[in-house]
């Protein structure tokens, strides 16, 4: 993946090279239990008194690196944007109800944040190629056995066919190669899961 594929490139990441489908959904592991992580009060899959691998769990200590010398309240101003962002656009493909400002011609006057729902809802709404209607749900839990690991992952929009990851910002990779990586390792986790290519807005 030479760039990360965006708003405007308007298309799908590749499948991996490498992997077939024989190790993904479809064949159920009776030994996976099902525990609620307190912190996050969500479901969390566990094998062996192990939790399952994430792509959060894998990164660690990648973030730890890339983030170290951003102030803490940079990154939770961050973590609200994206979660506020989040939850526009899931909003719109669930109800199909959006913020007013999502119908605005000018634009210029909306902050960052207006601006880049205003830019995703209408591009949903226009591009009728990707089937809004065959939406299966969002923040989906999805786990698989990889090479004798429990690999597991929750999705941001999930369709029929493929799977909307939703992101606040564009990574470049020239900026940051440590972003890119660890954003790659989140789109294979999620591929290896649910066998599904991702789309990304």
């Amino acid at each position: 993946m030479n760039k990360e594929p965006n708003l405007n490139d308007k298309q799908f990441t590749k499948t991996p090279e490498g992997f077939n489908n024989e190790f993904i959904p479809g064949k159920p592991r009776p030994e996976v239990e099902f525990l609620v992580i307190e912190k996050t009060g969500r479901l969390w899959p566990h094998h062996g008194g192990k939790k399952a691998l994430s792509a959060s769990t894998l990164t660690r200590i990648l973030r730890e690196i890339e983030y170290e010398e951003i102030p803490e309240y940079i990154l939770l101003r961050a973590a609200e944007r994206g979660k506020n962002f989040h939850d526009a656009v899931q909003t719109f493909v669930q109800s199909g109800n959006h913020p007013s400002f999502v119908d605005l011609v000018e634009v210029a006057k909306l902050n960052k944040l207006d601006k880049r729902i205003h830019e995703t809802i209408n591009f949903l709404k226009k591009n009728k190629s990707l089937k809004l209607g065959h939406f299966l749900g969002s923040e989906k839990l999805h786990h698989v056995f990889y090479k004798d690991e429990l690999l597991a992952t929750y999705v941001d929009l999930e369709f029929q066919d493929y799977i909307i990851e939703l992101k606040t910002s564009n990574i470049k990779a020239n900026d940051s190669p440590l972003a890119l990586l660890i954003f790659e390792i989140q789109l294979l986790i999620q591929y290896l899961c649910t066998g599904k290519n991702i789309y990304l807005l």
